[in-house]
């Protein structure tokens, strides 16, 4: 796959920086989110990655990687996001939230719990990971349990996405329909939901773009919302309004309760303990 220009120049750096400052811990890299979903746009889209390290990463490791952050984010605006996992990890699929170093929105966090470490992660690096060093990710990182993966896609919607919803509602309670409503948050709740559904649904993950189209063929009563989110998305000049809003958080509620209903069981700290356990031990 070809690199758009400014994300080969973002990933060839942090490879160089990664060299002179951690030699030989990092030995593979893999984009994943839009890149690897062909559904990237520039100056819009964030770049997402997964680096697995040849060791645990000690207190000096994870300084280093700090500067290293630090240096790519003085030459590109671009959200890089992503996390660190040392090798050994990789024999058991995360349960979700496992401390690592990573960075969110384009803020390097040294440690603590990231919430990139999980089961759908490791499904969307076998399925449409891009290495950019390394083998392909297939070839090193291990299929989740579709158990496990279900019941942390239902998890998740009923937890995040649920909530996002009554933000979502609470922020236009006093507004009326017809006022203007900023873009990336009615992007963001009308694509993200439908992406977990088709995954539940279908098996695989899909980009933003094409959870549009999906949600717009499975929950037809939002489709021109859909429709219009994936113009926007695409750069067309699409407003919405506090209307839009308030229906992209109804969608979250449908996708959310239809998701339920019909995949509904196990809940995924249960199915994750074993694995924990295992970790645990080892």
């Amino acid at each position: 796959m070809q690199l758009p220009a400014d994300v080969a120049a973002l990933t060839a750096l942090h490879r160089s920086s990664l060299d002179e400052r951690l030699p030989g811990a990092v030995e593979a890299l893999y984009l994943v989110g839009s890149v690897g979903h062909g559904d990237y746009r520039p100056g819009t889209s964030d770049v997402d990655f997964v680096a697995i390290c040849s060791r645990p990463l000690s207190p000096g490791d994870r300084a280093a990687l700090a500067a290293v952050h630090a240096e790519l984010s003085e030459v590109s605006a671009t959200h890089y996001d992503g996390c660190y996992v040392d090798r050994a990890r990789l024999a058991c699929p995360p349960v979700g939230g496992e401390e690592a170093p990573h960075l969110v929105e384009g803020e390097f966090r040294a440690s603590g719990a990231c919430a990139q470490l999980n089961p759908v992660t490791w499904l969307e690096l076998r399925q449409c990971g891009v290495a950019v060093r390394g083998p392909a990710p297939a070839a090193i990182v291990p299929a989740p349990a579709d158990a496990v993966v279900r019941s942390w896609l239902l998890e998740n919607l009923q937890t995040y996405w649920l909530g996002i919803a009554v933000l979502r509602e609470t922020a236009v309670a006093a507004s009326d329909d017809g006022e203007s409503f900023e873009i990336g948050p009615v992007l963001w709740g009308t694509l993200g939901p439908p992406r977990l559904h088709h995954t539940l649904a279908k098996g695989s993950i899909v980009s933003k773009t094409e959870a549009g189209r999906y949600a717009a063929e499975a929950f037809p009563a939002w489709a021109d919302l859909a429709d219009r989110c994936v113009r926007a998305r695409a750069g067309e000049p699409v407003a919405f309004t506090v209307a839009d809003a308030r229906a992209s958080a109804a969608l979250i509620r449908r996708v959310v309760a239809d998701a339920v209903e019909r995949w509904g069981g196990t809940r995924y700290s249960e199915l994750a303990r074993p694995c924990a356990q295992s970790r645990a031990t080892t």
